[in-house]
């Protein structure tokens, strides 16, 4: 099986059917979750939730916490990947929300 079966099954689902299994996904994968939720705050033109990128750029650039399993290796277990705030928040940027992209820009440096 590759990634181009997976592509034709679900080119061949109903939009209901895809959004359905989206948001069965999202219960369970974390970092989907947080994912889509940056991305439907970049969606928001004007005044956008600062605070929620504010939280995001804290949880990516924190020391993580790390849990030593039974295999020995450990997980990290917080933080939201760095590449998906950046991303998110170059997708201000693109929606005109320049002055609070230099705001986030600024909260991040200090």
């Amino acid at each position: 099986m590759t990634i181009e079966d997976i592509g034709q099954y679900l080119a061949g689902k109903k939009k209901n059917e895809l959004v359905n299994m989206l948001i069965e996904q999202v219960k369970y994968d974390d970092h989907f979750h947080e994912k889509l939720f940056l991305l439907l705050a970049v969606r928001h033109k004007g005044k956008i939730a600062t605070e929620t990128f504010r939280e995001a750029i804290e949880q990516a650039t924190s020391e993580p916490d790390f849990d030593y399993g039974y295999d020995g290796y450990y997980d990290h277990e917080n933080g939201r990947d760095i590449g998906i705030v950046i991303d998110s928040i170059e997708g201000l940027l693109e929606n005109g929300n320049a002055e609070e992209v230099v705001e986030l820009a600024e909260y991040a440096i200090v």
